[in-house]
């Protein structure tokens, strides 16, 4: 750290067990330049994209993990023991997910107090992240099969009561080119569904 920025930290009044490790997005952005910061804060930019880029990739694998123990767990057809071990293991892959959502959104707050230093999300892709986007792929792949089923008639009347097809959340679209058509992503979804199980191992990268 520059030493105007150790100065600074240094007058707050913080007792030193208790202060956390100062990195650019920790200060005030209009003061970057005074304390000498503003090339630091290029690099934690990049880092901080780098790592809400591998939370990502990691939410996605731990969602793709939970969806196989919640298909094992239906169809163990094992005793009580089985149950309990599947539904601990269900239970461990969405505490893994918690744990990538925050820090995925701690890098997308910094990415935030950086912004206008660092440079905008090279890929394009990366947007705030809620619990609505946290769905298992089999799951909103079930939901697209029983819509397609239903007809385009059925699904419209729906979608005006606000119901229907949910949307692929983005998380699940980062493998697809920034600007794919929603052929493109209709089709790629077509191949997911008819190749069942084995295709959301695959799309999660899990072996």
């Amino acid at each position: 750290m520059p030493p105007d920025a150790l100065e600074e930290i240094s007058d707050q009044e913080i007792l030193p067990e208790y202060q956390c490790l100062q990195l650019p997005s920790d200060f005030p952005r209009d003061t970057y330049d005074r304390l000498g910061l503003t090339a630091l804060a290029d690099t934690e930019y990049i880092l901080r994209e780098a790592q809400a880029h591998d939370a990502i990739k990691r939410i996605r694998n731990a969602l793709g993990l939970k969806s196989f123990m919640v298909s094992a767990k239906y169809n163990s057809g094992g005793g009580q023991r089985m149950l309990t071990r599947s539904e601990a293991e269900i239970h461990n892959a969405q505490k893994q997910v918690e744990k990538w959502k925050e820090v995925y959104q701690r890098a997308w707050k910094a990415m935030g107090k950086l912004q206008g230093v660092g440079r905008e999300d090279s890929s394009g892709k990366l947007q705030e992240l809620t619990n609505d986007h946290l769905i298992m792929l089999a799951e909103w792949m079930d939901e697209h099969r029983y819509w397609r089923e239903q007809g385009e008639t059925a699904e419209a009347r729906a979608a005006r009561e606000g119901q229907g097809r949910r949307e692929l959340p983005w998380i699940w679209k980062m493998e697809f080119p920034v600007h794919a058509s929603q052929d493109h992503i209709d089709k790629a979804v077509d191949e997911w569904t008819d190749e069942g199980g084995s295709c959301i191992l695959n799309t999660v990268h899990i072996v």
